[in-house]
C-alpha cells in the first residue's frame, strides 16, 4: 500500500485495528485502533515482524495472513488472544485478506 497521508487517513478512520506487512512478515502500516489497542505505538511497529508486535495465539501454525495468502481467499472472525503492551492476554476476533502490489 503506497504511503500517502490520504490513505494513512482512511486507515486511521476505522475504529478496527488494520495493519499490513511486506513479504518478510514486517508491518508496513498500522492504523490508530491498532494502535490503541494493542498499546504500542505506530513508529514502534513499523518494520517489525508482525508476531512480535501482536504476541498473537494464531501467530505460528494458524497464521489468518498466512492462510488468506496461501487460500487466495480471505479469512473472518478468527478468534484469538494477543498480548498487549502491559503482558496482558487481550480476546480479539481477527480477519485478513491479501493487498497485492508491487
Amino acid at each position: 500500500m503506497p504511503h500517502s497521508p490520504l490513505n494513512q487517513a482512511i486507515l486511521d478512520s476505522l475504529s478496527e485495528g488494520v495493519f499490513t506487512v511486506d513479504s518478510d512478515w514486517r508491518i508496513t502500516s498500522f492504523n490508530r485502533s491498532a494502535e490503541e489497542i494493542t498499546g504500542v505505538a505506530r513508529d514502534e511497529a513499523l518494520g517489525q515482524q508482525c508476531s512480535d508486535v501482536l504476541h498473537s495465539t494464531l501467530c505460528e501454525a494458524r497464521c489468518p495472513i498466512r492462510r488468506a495468502l496461501a487460500g487466495n481467499k480471505p479469512v473472518t472472525n478468527e478468534r484469538c488472544y494477543f498480548v498487549d503492551i502491559d503482558g496482558e492476554r487481550v480476546p480479539i476476533s481477527v480477519s485478513a485478506a491479501t493487498l497485492v502490489d508491487e
